[in-house]
């Protein structure tokens, strides 16, 4: 007997039923008569094209895809016509709305009514959405449909109308009822996910990172990456150092963790000194012993300077001559024309966006880089991941163990770059993997 299974669609077990969801999508706009992006004369090619299209969003983590199989042979390779019923979570990318989930897309097959299949999906649907950090999921719905009387009894609330919102296949303009539902469960467990600080290394700014920040925040986490304040192109960062960068990250962090949330740190290149120093009086024991809330729980260096002893510098550790690639100039260092050149590069990106990249690098200030710390990697008490990127030119890997080992850190190697987060989409999610594990432990 056939066995219902709901699954999520992954490109590599799933691709060849593109033809089956559409040929779904299809079948019910013809039977329901309903409003569903294409009108008559339906063109398959047309729908397929369309659902390649949002196969390519889920590989980019902007949308999943929960299909519905009433499997003949469980465990085999689905088969098309095995297909009964589709929908899709839009996860767009909004810094103000990561929690907001768009479901779009809800088809059973009209062979397939009456057997639970709509409820089966938006359950697997709301169960993913809760992996993700969803906490709002909204749609909206044709005035009059079978699917208007669908959601209200899974808890859906209806928000709205729009008049005259829609071209209906059977002619004419048709109302939209939109509706909202409030994912309580979901909502729980983002609220217990840990806060990401990404502390940014030196030239760069937060935008240069958005391959990390964008997927964490799709997951559900809130992410914070401040502009250093060590980092600028004005006289704004003259004299600053990192207790500067600390102060500015504290700013934003405070108020999560005085509302008890706990924080994962990571310190990219530079950005090290500072995550180092940041864990100082805010780890979850050392607020707890003050009485206050939340705190940081872990920190990770991502090819970072995890300084382990009082008094040094980056500056000092380079024998107090700059590298090549920057140059002192009044109270800055600024970035050498070897630097920005595609020539110099070690990242594996074409010329004309590394040609984009260099127009967005900062100056940093001097005394970021030659002013002693003291507060150091070795005095950070809470886990450390540091996480050695092989392949770094600019930071070698030998020095890069050293720091891990003389610190204390767990070692987790990676063949990238001192860039990872603007190689390719492996590169970017092997660290992402990292931080995501490291916040759940």
């Amino acid at each position: 007997m056939p066995t219902p299974t709901v699954k999520l669609f992954t490109q590599q077990e799933h691709g060849h039923l593109l033809p089956a969801i559409a040929a779904l999508h299809a079948a019910c706009i013809v039977h329901d008569q309903t409003i569903a992006t294409f009108l008559p004369p339906l063109e398959n090619s047309k729908i397929q094209a369309f659902w390649e299209g949002i196969a390519k969003e889920v590989d980019l983590g902007t949308r999943f895809i929960s299909i519905l199989l009433n499997e003949s042979e469980p465990g085999t390779k689905a088969k098309e016509s095995e297909l009964v019923g589709v929908v899709t979570l839009g996860m767009p990318f909004s810094e103000t709305g990561p929690f907001r989930g768009f479901v779009e897309k809800l088809f059973v097959s009209p062979t397939y009514r009456g057997k639970g299949g709509a409820r089966a999906l938006l359950c697997h649907l709301e169960a993913e959405a809760v992996k993700r950090g969803k906490t709002l999921m909204l749609l909206d719905t044709e005035v009059g449909s079978q699917a208007e009387m669908v959601y209200p009894k899974l808890g859906y609330t209806e928000v709205g109308r729009v008049p005259r919102y829609g071209i209906s296949p059977v002619g004419g303009l048709k109302d939209e009822r939109f509706t909202s539902e409030v994912n309580s469960l979901s909502l729980e467990m983002a609220s217990q996910k840990p806060v990401i600080v990404l502390i940014h290394g030196a030239f760069f700014a937060p935008i240069h990172y958005r391959n990390l920040i964008e997927p964490l925040r799709s997951q559900g986490y809130i992410v914070l990456s401040p502009p250093m304040a060590t980092t600028g192109i004005d006289d704004s960062v003259a004299g600053k150092t990192y207790v500067d960068d600390v102060k500015r990250i504290l700013d934003s962090l405070l108020p999560y963790l005085d509302e008890g949330r706990e924080a994962v740190v990571v310190g990219h290149s530079q950005g090290g000194i500072a995550a180092s120093a940041l864990t100082e009086g805010q780890t979850v024991e050392d607020r707890k012993a003050k009485g206050l809330k939340g705190g940081i729980k872990s920190v990770i260096y991502l090819t970072a300077l995890a300084i382990p002893k009082k008094g040094e510098s980056l500056s000092s550790m380079l024998g107090g001559t700059p590298p090549p690639i920057y140059r002192a100039e009044g109270p800055f260092y600024v970035l050498t024309e070897y630097a920005l050149s595609p020539k110099s590069s070690t990242i594996p990106i074409p010329e004309e966006e590394h040609i984009a990249l260099a127009r967005g690098l900062m100056h940093q200030s001097k005394a970021s880089l030659e002013v002693p710390v003291q507060f150091t990697a070795a005095d950070v008490t809470v886990p450390k991941t540091y996480i050695v990127c092989t392949e770094d030119k600019s930071l070698p890997a030998s020095l890069q163990e050293e720091f891990a080992e003389a610190t204390g850190c767990n070692i987790v190697r990676l063949p990238v770059t001192h860039f990872p987060f603007l190689e390719s989409s492996d590169s970017v999610k092997k660290v992402i993997d990292v931080i995501v594990d490291v916040a759940g432990n």
